[in-house]
């Protein structure tokens, strides 16, 4: 902007004016990328892969398994009612990174991966001038899913070195996915993860920097190191172990407290093991002079189930112990301690960090940018938000505490009102009541409704899987 000249009544030499322009040019260089500052802020997104917001400190949980997470949420913007669109890791992570309800995007089944036009929260980010760089621990995650785009570095976290297994331009092998899969369940990924991100620290450039962390160990298996292992449960003399979770026959709906509880630790241990290694990550941005330059955002993709309804594991159900997610937002300087009562949904994660930056809106999303939420407790108008499975296929609405559950093979609905049956116990089933009726009305108006964004928007592609890699995906669990 030109500033009129105070005192003597004369216009700038042509000189003069040049080496004014050259003074203004060089000092915008210097406050957008030189001497460690930044115009836009630095970004960190952590998913934590099967985290359920209950098992958080600062949801209400007793035991201290995250001491790290408390802090920021006491420091930033806790959101209380966060939702997942579904209840396993591949399409949450597609709603994650471009805002779109998992109708929308597409990604709804292992053989799909987003397609290269797909507008994604690094591809923003980069093309706004930030470095990007994501870091990943688990197979779904892998870029042959389409979510290395945007990212000038996409760092594979596993220890088994999947990324050499299965490029993201080829074909995904059936061995690859049964192998990553079975030894994932037992991969110890944090301290990969941990030093990942110290080494791009290292060698970032003087541009804001956009970091996505994928923390994987809080997923099944549950067998954290010492000495998490025994941090919540240090007398337990049973049998039971937190390892072949999914497959383990000692682990099931009628098994005795006291070894369900010994589980229960473990996954504890995990996510204090998780927490502890977020906590190294702050500790590493901190000593770099970057901590208070850099938004924080933490959240999940589902959770976990323990037989609350008679399952175990995730991708079973859409209750709320796999879809009520976690979400922090930790920036001290536009942020202030606030806890947002409002329901709020993983895709409103991307527009809020893209808003938070100060950057132009993501114009595919369909997620909302959160930032007014954390400026005001005044209460504004519920937005409806829809959580699907494909296999098996099911449906459910969330409309402030009303929530409406549907199977889509039989047409059959379980209703709650979760202010007064938060652990969903007792379903009403009467199709003539006027909320279930409303609600059943707004799960098939949503699901046209994205439906036909999801022609308009989504990019979601076919993965070419052969019928033996389908056979696999069967066996694993991920096709009907």
């Amino acid at each position: 902007m030109y500033t009129p000249w105070v005192g003597e009544a004369r216009l700038p030499s042509v000189s003069e004016s040049m080496r004014i322009l050259t003074t203004v040019i060089i000092a915008a260089t210097v406050a957008v990328y030189g001497a460690g500052c930044t115009r836009h802020p630095n970004v960190v997104l952590i998913s934590i892969d099967s985290l359920r917001a209950d098992h958080v400190g600062a949801y209400g949980y007793e035991r201290d398994t995250t001491p790290v997470m408390d802090q920021l949420a006491a420091e930033g913007a806790l959101f209380r009612r966060t939702v997942s669109t579904t209840s396993w890791t591949l399409p949450a992570h597609a709603a994650l990174f471009t805002g779109q309800p998992d109708s929308v995007h597409g990604v709804v089944m292992p053989y799909r991966r987003l397609g290269a036009k797909a507008s994604t929260l690094a591809e923003h980010f980069s093309a706004s001038g930030y470095e990007t760089t994501g870091f990943y621990a688990g197979p779904f995650l892998h870029p042959v899913f389409g979510f290395g785009q945007g990212f000038d570095d996409y760092v594979d976290c596993t220890s088994y070195g999947l990324g050499g297994k299965m490029d993201a331009d080829s074909d995904v092998s059936a061995r690859a996915i049964r192998e990553s899969h079975a030894v994932s369940h037992g991969d110890v990924t944090n301290p990969t993860v941990l030093k990942s991100f110290v080494d791009a620290l290292d060698k970032r450039g003087n541009r804001p920097f956009f970091y996505f962390v994928h923390l994987w160990d809080v997923h099944y298996d549950f067998i954290p190191p010492p000495p998490y292992d025994r941090m919540f449960d240090p007398d337990y003399d049973g049998k039971v172990t937190g390892e072949h979770f999914r497959y383990n026959e000692l682990v099931h709906a009628g098994m005795p407290e006291r070894d369900l509880d010994f589980v229960l630790s473990l996954y504890d241990g995990e996510i204090r093991f998780t927490d502890d290694t977020i906590g190294s990550m702050i500790a590493a941005l901190d000593e770099r002079g970057l901590g208070d330059r850099t938004i924080i955002a933490i959240t999940s993709d589902h959770g976990e189930e323990f037989f609350e309804h008679g399952e175990k594991g995730h991708r079973n159900t859409l209750y709320e112990e796999v879809l009520h997610i976690p979400l922090i937002v930790w920036y001290p300087r536009k942020i202030r301690p606030v806890e947002v009562e409002q329901v709020t949904g993983i895709i409103d994660v991307a527009p809020t960090l893209v808003d938070l930056a100060g950057l132009e809106p993501m114009d595919t999303a369909v997620g909302i940018s959160l930032v007014p939420a954390m400026r005001t407790s005044e209460a504004t108008e519920p937005r409806p938000y829809l959580s699907e499975l494909r296999a098996p296929p099911m449906s459910a609405v969330r409309l402030g505490d009303e929530k409406l559950i549907v199977d889509n093979r039989t047409g059959t609905f379980a209703y709650f009102d979760l202010a007064k049956d938060p652990g969903e116990r007792n379903p009403i089933v009467e199709p003539g009541r006027h909320e279930v009726v409303t609600m059943t009305r707004l799960v098939s108006a949503m699901k046209k409704k994205y439906d036909r964004l999801g022609k308009k928007l989504g990019d979601a592609e076919e993965a070419q899987v052969d019928e033996q890699t389908t056979e696999e995906l069967r066996s694993l669990g991920y096709l009907d």
